[in-house]
């Protein structure tokens, strides 16, 4: 039983591995980025409501009954799920602070303070 748990957790490290490193990349540019948004929001919408396990059948066929099935499997659940929560979390970033730090003021020095108070 040790021996099956084992490999159980490193299918799922291995699936979360190769579906998290895309979907930091695609989240981030969805929202950050509005034409990136435009371009892949309606494939999300289109292919987000299949049941991943669904494409078990297509992935068996492409690649046998080996491991790379099962990673890919988990790795395409991972990646929609993380993908799209990434870009919700972005997207609620407000605008203001990205904004917040292009700009810099140089500060007079008689508005720094007063330095001989300091001494």
């Amino acid at each position: 039983m040790a021996r099956g748990l084992a490999i159980s957790l490193q299918r799922i490290a291995i699936g979360m591995l190769l579906g998290a490193i895309p979907r930091v990349i695609i989240g981030l540019a969805m929202g950050l980025l509005r034409p990136v948004h435009a371009s892949l929001n309606p494939l999300f919408a289109a292919l987000f409501p299949v049941p991943k396990i669904a494409l078990l059948a297509l992935l068996l066929l492409i690649f046998g009954i080996g491991e790379t099935s099962k990673y890919l499997v988990i790795a395409i659940n991972v990646f929609f799920l993380m993908t799209l929560n990434t870009y919700a979390g972005v997207g609620g970033i407000p605008r203001s602070y990205f904004r917040g730090g292009t700009k810099h003021y140089p500060v007079p020095p008689h508005r720094m303070g007063n330095d001989e108070a300091s001494e």
